[in-house]
This record gives C-alpha cells, structure tokens and sequence, in this order.
C-alpha cells in the first residue's frame, strides 16, 4: 500500500503514477495492434505493387503510343493520324527502350515484398 495524505498533498504524485499504468498499458496494446496492421497493409502493398508492374496499366511503352494517338487526333482532327513511331535502335530520334529499368523496379518490389 502507499501513503497519501488529502490534507497536506503527501503522497499524490505516487498515486497519479500509479494511476497512470493501466493508461499506458491500454496504450501499449494500441500500439502493437497498429503496428501489426501497419505490417500487413505494408506486405498487401509490396504484393499489389508487384502485380501492378505485370499489368499494361504500367507499361510505359504503350502509354506512349497512346499518348502521341491522342495527340495526333486533336492535331489533325477526324483525320486519319500517322502510325506511331517505334522504338527502333537504327533511328537517330527513337525513344529509347525503357524495359530494362522497368526490370530492376520489378525486382527491387519483389525485394522488399520477401524482406517484410
């Protein structure tokens, strides 16, 4: 047991600290559910960002080719565009062929999806 007084104020900070523990452990509890959420939301995004590179949705090339499609219809109306230019290494002004990073993020993903 512990001594307190009310008429002097003996004692009271020994009884707020004692107080205080079932806080802290509430707290605590808290504190290791979130972290464990936070685990699980972390792994579910590291694996649905590794699905995500398998998808078209993140294929560079053909957001490309889309992308000039676009353009050259608002350029030339309802006219029939030009075929899109394509990553040819022969041609002096072709867009580079940007697979092989692509390749390195894949497996930088997957990395981090084994580590956690």
């Amino acid at each position: 047991y512990a001594e307190a007084s009310m008429k002097n104020g003996f004692g009271l900070r020994y009884l707020y600290k004692f107080l205080n523990i079932p806080f802290l452990r509430l707290q605590r509890e808290t504190l290791i559910r979130q972290l464990e959420t936070n685990k699980e939301e972390t792994k579910t995004t590291l694996e649905e960002l590794g699905f995500m590179l398998e998808t078209e949705e993140q294929n560079y090339d053909k957001f490309l080719a889309m992308l000039e499609a676009r353009r050259a219809k608002a350029k030339f109306g309802e006219q029939t565009p030009p075929e899109p230019a394509t990553a040819d290494s022969s041609t002096p002004n072709s867009t580079p062929n940007l697979s092989a990073p692509r390749e390195k993020e894949k497996a930088t993903v997957a990395a981090a999806a084994t580590a956690a």
